[in-house]
């Protein structure tokens, strides 16, 4: 188990210095050579079901990270680096992600639950916190798109209500589960899931790699947004499965300043 680094300088976790994930080699996942559930002949949700079971044994992770988005926002960051942890045992799941600056300082430190976010950033002294849902409207319409991606990457499109009253469909290959308000699409071989989409976003899963005691899991998930200009490269590299969380959830070593609303975060 990575340490988990209480205080500042300390992302979805266990904290990890950049310096240390920079002397990390990149390295591609080897090729899986793995078969999924069948899903051939099954409803949309008995599909989802399977493949539900299938990842039973995954109750969290940690990586390190590397985020890049273009075009590069005229404010906030266009690329960041950290760590990530992410908690889905529970009702609701929870994510930490902590961005790193040069020689390891901390640009910011965020935890979801559920809806609720908090951020602490320590250039500032300032925890801003509130709902996640209630800024989202304001998040997708300012120049920063830090929300957006993040929102994207970290759901979970099989916790999504599959769509009954269509079927599967196979195209070259490749499952499409029919979901409320968008679609899965499944590798028919591997039973991986290798796309998502909705009105808003398409999502592609790729280089998938299966850490100890986990489940396979994509290395590299790419978004690009349906309603405006904007794609993302989310990469994660070291992950492990199933860590320990206990307190990694906890942003109350923090002594802030100040604590604001998180609708002025997007003001900054």
């Amino acid at each position: 188990m990575r340490p988990v680094i209480r205080h500042a300088p300390l992302a979805t976790l266990a904290v990890l210095i950049l310096f240390v994930a920079a002397c990390v080699p990149h390295q591609e996942p080897p090729a899986l050579d793995i078969t999924g559930p069948d899903i051939a002949g099954k409803t949309p949700s008995q599909a989802l079901e399977a493949m539900r079971r299938s990842r039973e044994e995954l109750r969290g992770l940690s990586a390190y990270f590397e985020l890049s988005i273009e075009p590069p926002p005229k404010r906030g960051f266009s690329s960041l680096r950290g760590a990530l942890l992410m908690d889905m045992g529970s009702d609701s799941p929870r994510a930490r992600i902590t961005a790193f600056g040069p020689l390891g300082s901390t640009l910011f430190d965020m935890v979801r639950s559920g809806d609720m976010v908090q951020v602490y950033v320590p250039s500032q002294n300032t925890l801003y916190q509130g709902t996640f849902e209630g800024n989202a409207t304001q998040a997708r319409n300012e120049a920063n798109p830090m929300n957006e991606v993040f929102s994207a990457v970290l759901r979970d499109p099989l916790a999504m209500e599959a769509n009954d009253s269509h079927p599967i469909t196979l195209d070259n290959d490749t499952w499409r589960i029919p979901l409320h308000g968008g679609a899965l699409f499944v590798d028919r071989k591997s039973g991986l899931v290798t796309a998502f989409e909705d009105a808003e976003v398409r999502m592609k899963f790729e280089r998938y790699t299966q850490p100890a005691g986990g489940p396979p899991m994509p290395s590299r998930i790419r978004m690009h947004s349906r309603t405006r200009d904007l794609t993302a490269s989310f990469r994660l590299e070291d992950v492990e499965a199933n860590p320990d969380l206990i307190s990694a959830f906890d942003l109350s070593g923090y002594e802030p300043k100040q604590t604001r609303p998180i609708e002025e975060l997007e003001k900054r």
